[in-house]
C-alpha cells in the first residue's frame, strides 16, 4: 500500500503532454476572474545579532484579480492585481515581534500547462516577477523590559517598494454550468523578496519598535519576507475560444 501512492503520480505524470508545441489549446484563449487564499508568511533577518530569534509563521489573506491570455504553444501569460498580507512573527530572549505589511502586489505571471490526456484537465507551473507596494502595516513588539510596544506603519516607516518572486504550480479543470464555462484553479505557491525592506530610519535606530537587537541601536543586515502561498482561482473565459483539440 505504501507504493499506491508513488503508482498514481507517475500514472498522472505519463499521461500528462506538454502543451508547448501543440498547434490547438484545449482551454479558452481570454479569460478573467478573481483569486483568493493565504499566505503563510515568515521573516528572514540575515544579521548574525539575531540568531538569537527564532522565526514562525503567520497566517495572512490574499485576495486579488487576473486577467489571461493563452498561446497557441500552451504558454499562457497572466497579469495579476493582488491585496497580500506579509509578515511574520519572531520570539526569543524574551522577545515577542509581529510584523503585518498590506500590501498591493503586481505579477506578471508566465504559465506553462501540461495537459491529462483526454481529459480537460490541465497541471501547470507558473512564475511571476512581482512589484511589491507597501501599503502600510503593523507592529506588535512586547519584552520583559519595555512591555508592549505597538506601531503603525506607513510611507514613513516602512519601505514603500519592493521586488519579490513567486514560483508555483497549479490544477486546473473547467466547470460547465448551464451551458457557461468557468475556470477552476487550486494552486500553490513560494513567494521570497528580493530586496531589503528595512527603512533608513530604522537602520539608523529611529524606530524602536521595530529593531530586535537593542532598542536603542540601528537595524543590521536585511529584514527579507518570504512565505507559502495557497489560493483557489476562479475564472470566466471572454471572447473567441480557441478549438478544441479532439
Amino acid at each position: 500500500m505504501k507504493y499506491l501512492r508513488y503508482i498514481i503520480l507517475a500514472a498522472i505524470v505519463l499521461s500528462a503532454t506538454p502543451a508547448l508545441g501543440q498547434s490547438r489549446h484545449r482551454l479558452p484563449k481570454l479569460a478573467a476572474g478573481l483569486r483568493l487564499g493565504t499566505n503563510i508568511g515568515s521573516i528572514s533577518l540575515t544579521d548574525k545579532a539575531y540568531d538569537i530569534y527564532s522565526s514562525s509563521p503567520s497566517a495572512f489573506a490574499v485576495a486579488g484579480a487576473w486577467f489571461q491570455y493563452r498561446t497557441e504553444v500552451g504558454i499562457s501569460f497572466r497579469p495579476e492585481l493582488t491585496y497580500k498580507g506579509r509578515g511574520g512573527t519572531l520570539t526569543g530572549n524574551d522577545v515577542y515581534y509581529h510584523l503585518l505589511t498590506n500590501t498591493i502586489d503586481t505579477r506578471l505571471c508566465m504559465q506553462l500547462d501540461f495537459y491529462v490526456a483526454r481529459s480537460f484537465a490541465s497541471f501547470y507551473l507558473m512564475a511571476a516577477p512581482t512589484y511589491v507596494h507597501t501599503l502600510g502595516g503593523h507592529v506588535s513588539y512586547r519584552d520583559d523590559l519595555n512591555g508592549d510596544l505597538n506601531l503603525d506603519l506607513s510611507a514613513n516607516n516602512i519601505s514603500d517598494d519592493e521586488f519579490e518572486l513567486f514560483c508555483g504550480a497549479g490544477f486546473e479543470y473547467p466547470l460547465f454550468a448551464g451551458g457557461t464555462m468557468m475556470l477552476l484553479s487550486l494552486e500553490a505557491g513560494y513567494n521570497f523578496t528580493l530586496t531589503n525592506n528595512f527603512t533608513a530610519a530604522e537602520r539608523n535606530g529611529e524606530l524602536n519598535a521595530i529593531n530586535l537587537t537593542n532598542l536603542s541601536q540601528p537595524s543590521v543586515g536585511s529584514r527579507l519576507l518570504h512565505g507559502v502561498e495557497l489560493a483557489v482561482r476562479v475564472g470566466i473565459p471572454f471572447g473567441h475560444h480557441m478549438k478544441i483539440r479532439r
